[in-house]
Parts: C-alpha cells; structure tokens; sequence
C-alpha cells in the first residue's frame, strides 16, 4: 500500500483553522509570489511577524527560516537575501518564543488512545525532540477514560490537558495516527483569539507491525490498563 502523505503546511492550517482549532494569524504565497499591501497590514495588524518557507518535496531539507520580528525593514530585507524560488512563504503574526508555557505534539493514535509530549519552558513544540528525559513531560491515556500513569507527572496542568483532547479529539478522524502540534498561552492570540494555538498536523509515523510502534503501542496499552484497575 502506497504511503499517505500529509498536505502542504499552509493547507494543514486551513484545515486547522476549518476546524475551529486556534491557529496563528497567517498569510502563504506560491513561489515567486509576495504581496507587500498584505504583509504589511498583517504586521500592522499584530506588530510582529515570522518567516517561514517550504517546498512540496518533503526530502529537501530546511529552509531558511526567522521568527518574531519586530521591525518590517529586518523582515524585508531577511526575505529578500533568503526567499528561495522555490520555496512557499508561509508569513504569519509572531509568537513569544521566550515564553514560559506549555508546549508540545499531541499524538492520536486512533479514535480513543491518544499521548501527549511536551515541556513547559520557551521554545517550539518542535523542541520535544531536544528534550531530555527530566524536562520532557509523556501522558498516556485514552479519551473516554482519562490518563493513565506516567512516573514524570504529577497531575499538573491536568485541566488544559482535558481541554486540549476535548479540542482535538474530531479533528480529522479518518486519519490516524497523527500528531498535533500545540501551546498554550496565558494571552489569547491567533485568529480566534484563544489561550490554545495549534501550528500543523502530520502523519505519525507509528505502526503496530513496526517495532517503534509496537513499542508505543505496548506501553500506553500497559498504562490504560492500569487507569481501569483504579
């Protein structure tokens, strides 16, 4: 069976945002494409901004990329010496990176069972992946019967968390496994405003006949198991 592939960024937002699942405010042009009036009352509109660029062909690498910008001439004049001609411009309000919060991917790996990764510090939900084991916040659980146990959590932010599988849990349901990517914000942002943000969906790359996959499997099985023994 051929493997799925996950649209383009800018379409996974849509399809976010079609959702009534919080995104930041966002502009996307096609290669070679700019438009100045936009950009520019995008930026007047929420006073920083972020550049991003991708390509269809998900082996090429990363792109050149700059977040939070405060000044419209950095923005320019980045674009200018970065924008590849091939490359998407996905151009969106800038988020505080430094932030304090709650951050991570969000994995469902069918209609119940889900598992949440994430840390509370600055960053992007991305950086789950530099996380080590003390930082790195790992919640099993399953959607009709809560969460089940993990040794390196204690039970905090236990109602955002419900908040966020309430939000999610009908997002695309023909699709998994997949993975949300989330923050949580003490001020409301993106195009609702909400305290939630969401970044992107993808493909989780987890399949129960593959040993990583069997592993996950096993353990959020083993964990639900023992939220039923309670």
């Amino acid at each position: 069976m051929a493997a799925q592939r996950s649209p383009l960024k800018h379409k996974r937002l849509l399809q976010l945002k079609g959702a009534g699942l919080n995104t930041v405010d966002f502009l996307c042009y096609p290669p070679g494409q700019l438009n100045i009036k936009e950009i520019k009352e995008l930026f007047r509109k929420h006073g920083r901004i972020s550049f991003r660029q991708f390509v269809a062909d998900s082996r090429i690498g990363n792109m050149r990329e700059k977040f939070d910008m405060t000044d419209l001439g950095e923005f320019f004049a980045f674009v200018k010496a970065n924008r590849s001609p091939y490359g998407y411009a996905l151009i969106n309000q800038g988020v505080d990176l430094e932030a304090n919060t709650i951050r991570g991917c969000l994995w469902w790996l069918d209609l119940y069972k889900f598992r949440i990764e994430c840390f509370v510090g600055p960053g992007s939900p991305r950086w789950i992946e530099k996380k080590g084991k003390e930082t790195l916040i790992e919640i099993p659980g399953d959607a009709d019967e809560g969460f089940g146990h993990t040794q390196n959590w204690n039970g905090d932010y236990s109602g955002l968390f419900k908040e966020l599988i309430i939000q999610t849990r009908g997002f695309l349901t023909d699709i998994r496994p997949l993975i949300i990517e989330f923050e949580w914000h003490t001020t409301p942002l993106g195009w609702k405003p909400s305290h939630w943000l969401f970044w992107e969906w993808r493909l989780a790359p987890v399949d129960p006949r593959d040993e990583q996959g069997a592993e996950m499997w096993d353990l959020i099985n083993n964990q639900i198991r023992r939220l039923r023994q309670i």
